[in-house]
C-alpha cells in the first residue's frame, strides 16, 4: 500500500512513535525518524526526500507551528496524530486530517495512503 514511500514521523512519545512507525512499516513505508522535537523534524525535512509527514501537534510540550508552516510551503502532505482533538479552526488543522491516539492501524494506513498521489 505504501511500498517505498518515505514518511517522516515526528512524535515525542516513544511508544506512540513506535506504534506509528510499526503501522507504516507494516505496509511497506520507508520510515524517516522518528523525530522527537520540532527542530529534529525540520532537520529531516529535506525537499524531495519526504513524501509525507505524520506529526503530533505538540512535541516536547511545544506546538509545532513552524513545522506545519514549512509543510504547507513545501506542499508536503501531512496528517496530525494527537492525544487530544484540536479545534477545526486551529491553524495546525488547516489542509490536513487529524487523528487521535489510540489508532486503528487499518484506518491510519488508509488515511495516509489517500494523501499520497497514486
Amino acid at each position: 500500500m505504501l511500498s517505498g514511500r518515505r514518511i517522516l514521523v515526528a512524535e515525542s512519545d516513544y511508544y506512540s512513535a513506535m506504534e506509528l512507525c510499526f503501522s507504516l512499516h507494516e505496509v511497506g513505508a520507508i520510515i524517516i525518524g522518528p523525530a522527537s522535537s520540532e527542530d529534529a523534524a525540520l532537520d529531516l525535512l529535506l525537499p524531495g526526500q519526504v513524501d509525507l509527514v505524520v506529526f503530533n501537534a505538540w512535541l516536547r510540550d511545544q506546538r509545532v507551528t513552524l513545522l506545519a508552516e514549512c509543510l504547507r510551503r513545501l506542499r508536503v502532505p501531512s496528517v496530525m496524530v494527537n492525544d487530544r482533538l484540536l479545534s477545526s479552526s486551529d491553524p495546525l488543522c488547516q489542509g490536513r486530517p487529524q487523528m487521535l491516539h489510540p489508532l486503528t492501524h487499518d484506518r491510519f494506513q488508509r488515511v495516509v495512503a489517500n494523501l499520497l498521489p497514486a
